[in-house]
């Protein structure tokens, strides 16, 4: 593309914006308002094997919806005017946001950071309610908008995301990661995303905003990837600090789990700080009337030619009054200072009280998790009993071959090594069934290759059940049988979220095992 082109008849090109891997963006002007108003083009760059191209244009679409969905309901994304296919490329059109970026804005005051972050939460709020996540927050995808101040996340990578999944799924490659190091969460960079994912790039952007450095240049532990906060930010204030520390935790298990939760955690720590500065700001004031009172007149007495009168009598009322509303204006003082304290303690008690509460429920759901497993693993091996019995009767039925692909003639029970559809959707169906036993040394056997040393017991240990259903198969030649299926996600609160995932099953050594899965879409949000 080149300034002047003209696209869709209507946007013609002015000066190049930025250029990557990924996508060309442009500003440009719409030929077709009134105001010929400023526009930003985004040419995205399509596979090119055009076998895949409907699947990629499909995801285009469905991502496209959920950007127009989000600039219609939340000011602070840039609104989706269109999108469009020309000459076998794919365009989006999206408002032009006229500001600077939080990098070129550089380091920030605490106050400003503050403000900040409670901006950026309210945002990524109402991304949560939308069902969608953005991909790369960091410094350079914040702006603030020039007419209002007030920060504006662009760049959003869902569209980025879907068909870069597309081509992976049909290609059978692995989908390149969509994040900047130093602000991507460490799940990220094996292509996993969650909703608390995002709030590992917020805090580290606001890192960058009270430092003016990016993580790579921060402290940190190079074993564990723990950040020393305190070291980077001594002056900071505690309570903000905690917050930022929690929130860039490496264990995904160990961060706020929403956006709802990191927002009570900033909302008590300003409670705390507006407590410690109301009482003292009246105290210099009426030390100085004080003194005032107390400094005798540096001016001459005036003599009079009249006669003195007769001193008058002494009165007391006008110094009464005085004392009367100093006594008024301590009691106030304390009044306001003793109801936000008591607000402040009862605010901290209520948040114990439900933390409690929270660690007494995870407690008796570990417990039901722990007779549960039990239950199934007692049902799973009378089952097997059970099997391998008919198998023995059925050795000499010519009826038995798939019982034979399953025992054979030994004791033991064996993983199938013949590759059909029913075996391809059982061994999926058995491996979360070792995830739902907490069996996770069983279910690593039912990965090939790298999956088997990326497997991560602790992700799946932030769920109280995750499980698969509506397995179906897509493809299926005579070394790999390709499936579809739902995963459904379910927390100790007991929300719950729907995600479609793709697997593929090939035969190794030992048996059939997964070789590949993609994570394709989110079906329900959480919720």
């Amino acid at each position: 593309m080149s300034a002047s082109t003209l696209l869709a008849g209507r946007y013609e090109l002015q000066a190049p914006l930025s250029s990557g891997g990924f996508a060309e963006t442009w500003l440009a002007i719409d030929t077709m308002t009134p105001s010929r108003r400023s526009v930003v083009v985004k040419q995205l760059k399509t596979p090119a094997d055009d076998s895949i191209l409907p699947v990629v244009l499909a995801a285009f679409e469905r991502e496209a919806a959920v950007l127009e969905h989000l600039g219609q309901h939340c000011d602070r994304v840039p609104v989706l005017y269109a999108y469009f296919q020309e000459a076998g490329q794919l365009y989006l059109v999206q408002e032009y946001i006229a500001g600077q970026t939080l990098r070129q804005l550089g380091r920030q005051s605490p106050e400003q950071a503050r403000s900040l972050l409670e901006q950026l939460l309210a945002i990524l709020a109402t991304i949560h309610q939308a069902g969608a996540i953005h991909r790369d927050i960091k410094p350079d995808n914040i702006i603030l908008r020039e007419s209002d101040s007030r920060p504006v996340l662009i760049d959003f990578g869902a569209v980025r995301q879907a068909i870069e999944t597309a081509s992976a799924t049909q290609l059978r490659t692995a989908s390149k990661v969509i994040g900047t190091p130093g602000y991507m969460a460490p799940e990220q960079a094996m292509g996993r995303v969650t909703f608390a994912t995002y709030l590992y790039g917020l805090a580290m952007t606001i890192g960058f905003i009270l430092t003016g450095q990016d993580p790579l240049d921060w402290p940190t532990d190079h074993q564990t990837g723990l950040i020393f906060w305190e070291a980077l930010l001594p002056d900071l204030d505690p309570q903000l600090r905690r917050i930022l520390e929690r929130a860039s935790q490496p264990q995904l298990i160990q961060r706020y789990s929403s956006v709802a939760e990191m927002q009570a955690a900033l909302t008590a720590s300003t409670t705390a700080i507006a407590t410690q500065v109301v009482a003292p700001r009246q105290q210099p004031r009426k030390q100085k009337e004080r003194k005032a009172r107390q400094t005798p007149s540096s001016a001459p007495p005036t003599r009079s030619l009249q006669p003195v009168p007769p001193p008058l009598p002494r009165s007391d009322r006008p110094q009464q009054q005085r004392s009367l509303w100093l006594g008024i204006g301590i009691f106030l003082v304390l009044s306001l200072t003793g109801a936000v304290l008591a607000t402040g303690l009862w605010f901290w008690q209520e948040q114990e009280r439900t933390r409690q509460q929270a660690l007494r429920q995870q407690f008796e759901e570990l417990q039901a998790n722990l007779q549960e497993a039990r239950r199934r693993a007692e049902a799973a091996k009378a089952e097997a009993e059970r099997a391998k019995a008919e198998a023995e009767a059925a050795k000499n039925n010519p009826l038995g071959t798939l019982a034979e692909q399953w025992f054979g003639g030994s004791n033991e029970t064996k993983v199938p090594t013949t590759l059909t559809a029913d075996n391809a959707i059982a061994t999926v169906e058995s491996l979360y069934g070792a995830i739902a036993a907490r069996n996770w040394s069983i279910a690593q056997t039912y990965f090939a290759g790298d999956l088997a040393a990326q497997f991560d017991p602790q992700f799946f240990e932030q769920f109280r059940e995750v499980t698969v259903e509506n397995l179906s198969i897509t493809r299926q030649s005579i070394d790999r049988i390709e499936l579809i299926g739902e995963n459904r996600y379910i927390w100790p609160d007991g929300s719950q979220q729907r995600e479609q995932r793709s697997f593929t099953i090939a035969p190794d050594s030992d048996g059939l095992k997964l070789v590949e899965s993609q994570f394709l879409a989110v079906l329900e949000p959480r919720r």
